[in-house]
């Protein structure tokens, strides 16, 4: 598990606040303000190891109703 030094999270190119459970391999955000708008965002999770390998997940969200775009995030 990379520690948190080597993860950036952002959305549309802005860098959110994350925590980082290194044991459960899992991190945590509040995405509430970000998603409340009801528009098309790119969440992006970058991870960078010791020697500089980069590599990147992202996940474009719609919100077209009050559901979670993530079925472990709550807003």
């Amino acid at each position: 598990t990379p520690a948190a030094s080597q993860l950036t999270l952002t959305c549309d190119g802005q860098v959110i606040a994350f925590q980082l459970d290194s044991a459960a391999g899992a991190i945590t955000a509040d995405l509430s303000g970000i998603l409340s708008d009801g528009g098309a965002h790119r969440i992006t999770l970058s991870a960078r190891d010791q020697s500089g390998n980069l590599i990147r997940a992202s996940w474009d969200v719609a919100r077209e109703s009050s559901e979670s775009p993530f079925p472990d995030l709550t807003l």
